[in-house]
């Protein structure tokens, strides 16, 4: 009993077979490069724009609060993801300046953004551009 023949693939079937079509394997790279550059050029920026919305919400602008925006502790832990008796012990142990009126304890937006900022494991502010660079070098 003989094995039957394989069929061509079905591309050489419409296309004609691989030894008819050199240019395939030059677009094919052409086509890969531009995707890698265009990767390169929009993705540091989608991720740059899905990390300020997801990893930091608090640093997203509010539509209608003011930069000095004074917040109750409970406003405050909610822009924190914490419980409004964290930001008191915050204000406690002066690691966040703290306003009060009479008796009640204020923080001012700006001022609990910025030590958000340090408190995430750095004392500056994360460098968007680097941590991308980093990311894509990855891909390589």
């Amino acid at each position: 009993m003989s094995a039957s023949p394989t069929a061509p693939p079905i591309s050489d079937a419409i296309c004609g077979s691989s030894e008819d079509r050199p240019i395939e394997g030059l677009l094919e790279a052409a086509l890969r490069a531009l995707l890698v550059k265009v990767i390169r050029q929009e993705l540091p920026a989608i991720l740059r724009e899905e990390l300020q919305r997801h990893a930091y919400p608090e640093a997203r602008p509010a539509a209608t609060a003011p930069v000095n925006e004074y917040l109750t502790a409970d406003e405050a832990g909610k822009v924190a993801g914490v419980r409004a008796a964290t930001v008191r012990r915050w204000v406690y142990r002066g690691e966040l300046p703290g306003h009060y009126s009479g008796r009640l304890l204020r923080v001012r937006r700006d001022e609990l953004k910025a030590y958000l900022a340090r408190d995430r494991g750095t004392s500056e502010p994360v460098d968007m551009d680097r941590r991308v660079t980093q990311l894509l070098s990855k891909l390589d």
